[in-house]
């Protein structure tokens, strides 16, 4: 009767070992889903963080851009500008002129 008990232990102990050896695979298994689930997410963050960063460059290009043209716009009225002064200084001579001939038909 020992030897049945000793053996039904020993075959017990098999079953024992073999669900802890399935409660380790288990485990396993879990971890791996939940580094698989924190990877798919990083992955999922990489890719958002990639797309904000060409949103950006993309915003940068076209402030860069617009930055050109507003230049561009600028120099062209700082050239016309200059244009106008040298306009105003030609008047200004010119009616310097015709006073001076108005006084000098006055007298």
């Amino acid at each position: 009767v020992n030897e049945e008990i000793g053996n039904i232990s020993s075959g017990e102990q098999h079953i024992l070992d073999g669900d802890n050896l399935l409660d380790v695979e288990c485990m396993k298994l879990l971890l791996l889903e939940t580094n698989n689930e924190e990877e798919n997410m990083l992955l999922l963050e990489y890719e958002t963080n990639n797309e904000n960063k060409e949103e950006l460059l993309k915003e940068i290009n076209d402030l860069k851009e617009n930055a050109e043209l507003l230049e561009d716009e600028n120099n062209s009225f700082k050239k016309d500008l200059k244009e106008k002064d040298q306009e105003i200084e030609k008047r200004k001579e010119d009616i310097g002129i015709l006073m001076l001939n108005l006084q000098e038909l006055q007298q």
